[in-house]
């Protein structure tokens, strides 16, 4: 595979972390910024953002076409009347396009399931790389660290990016167990621990408790052999409780809907008994 790849970027962090992971990996990254008439994302930002990153930036316009993506969308409309998925594939077909002109090998973008309720679920992702003719050929940053055939390991750095994570001085991995692990990535993340054993720092966090780490990673001696590792050299914080999140949402509901107030007729007094 090409190792050169276009990434999309918006003037986020999170583009600017998918750009950044894949310079780390010694690929040959070109921005792309998508322009809208109307504005959406902020091209400032984002030509400031590929200059810190010192990476060209192209800038395309969505173009007329993109209003009948508005009137009439395929996969319908999330809220504020939004096109998600089709505005998604849409533009992906503009970087598409883009991608082949250069002649680079894939497209990376700053997307993190679940951070948006339509357009960045496990399903629509899956029909948007589809729809955009980009299957196999787009890397979300935020994803696993590698399936079977992945974008990384056929452009040959993968290797590279485990020998990073495994020597990182601190390394934090969060939720584990939330989304699902395939067979290689079990292996991979099992690879990078061992290499981390007793050398370097590294902060987990589940809900999950150990009994479940078996069919988390599909092997349970492989994940028994994780767990003695981890064991080894670690101090274990068992948080109970409330969560913080729904300790937050009550408190704002006893300020929007203060107690009923007191029954007494206006003007009578209480007598101290």
């Amino acid at each position: 595979m090409e190792r050169k790849c276009i990434a999309l970027i918006s003037g986020g962090l999170d583009s600017a972390l998918a750009a950044r992971l894949m310079l780390e990996q010694g690929i040959e990254v070109h921005g792309l910024y998508l322009s809208m008439s109307w504005g959406c994302c902020q091209k400032d930002k984002a030509a400031a953002c590929a200059a810190e990153l010192g990476i060209p930036l192209m800038v395309l316009g969505v173009g007329d076409a993109y209003l009948d993506v508005v009137r009439s969308p395929k996969y319908g409309y999330g809220t504020a009347m939004n096109p998600c998925v089709d505005c998604r594939i849409y533009m992906f077909r503009i970087a598409k396009r883009y991608m082949e002109e250069i002649g680079a090998g894939f497209i990376v973008t700053g997307e993190v399931l679940g951070q948006r309720p339509m357009s960045q679920r496990k399903q629509p992702l899956s029909v948007i790389e589809a729809d955009s003719g980009l299957e196999g050929l787009l890397l979300r940053w935020a994803e696993p660290l590698a399936a079977p055939g992945s974008i990384l390991e056929q452009a040959g750095t993968l290797q590279h990016r485990l020998k990073t994570l495994g020597f990182s001085t601190l390394m934090i991995v969060d939720e584990i167990g939330y989304l699902p692990i395939s067979r290689t990535g079990a292996m991979l993340f099992f690879q990078v621990m061992a290499r981390r054993y007793e050398r370097t720092s590294t902060i987990l966090t589940s809900n999950k408790s150990f009994e479940e780490w078996g069919e988390i990673f599909g092997d349970d001696v492989m994940a028994a052999a994780l767990i003695d590792r981890l064991l080894h050299h670690c101090h274990i914080v068992n948080i109970r409780g409330n969560s913080y999140r729904l300790r937050h949402h009550a408190e704002l509901r006893t300020v929007l809907r203060p107690p009923p107030k007191s029954k007494d007729k206006p003007g009578r007094e209480a007598r101290a008994s």
